[in-house]
């Protein structure tokens, strides 16, 4: 499986739309410890506890480092592969940036097919 093919799958399978990324608060003010532990405590209760699910990395020390929860809803897993793939996306569209790029040269040097500078034009407007 090409890693086109998991970012096809684990889109449809994931939670769809936008994600945000935010500092959860209650009533206004930054969570305490045992807030943020009755949260998670809840969280555990609602779903599959076996599949509650973490992405996980390790510091440039050699340290663990948790990245995030990504719950045990029946989107979970698929979620959890979406955000653990991250640093091969990132990968992948600098590679394609690149390439872009080289594209475009080519076409103010010499001109390209309609087909290619409409991939061109679809490709930019993706990442902007």
């Amino acid at each position: 499986m090409t890693i086109f093919n998991e970012i096809e799958r684990d889109a449809k399978a994931g939670t769809q739309g936008d994600w945000a990324g935010f500092n959860m608060t209650c009533e206004g003010r930054t969570m305490t410890p045992e807030e943020i532990g009755e949260y998670v405590r809840n969280s555990v209760k609602m779903g599959d506890l076996s599949k509650f699910l973490f992405v996980s990395s390790t510091h440039d020390d050699g340290g663990d480092c948790d990245i995030c929860h990504t719950g045990n809803g029946p989107k979970g897993e698929a979620n959890t592969r979406r955000i653990a793939n991250v640093p091969r996306y990132e990968r992948a569209i600098m590679a394609a940036k690149e390439l872009a790029d080289a594209v475009g040269e080519e076409a103010d040097a010499d001109g390209i097919s309609p087909y290619m500078a409409h991939v061109l034009k679809e490709f930019r407007e993706a990442t902007k």
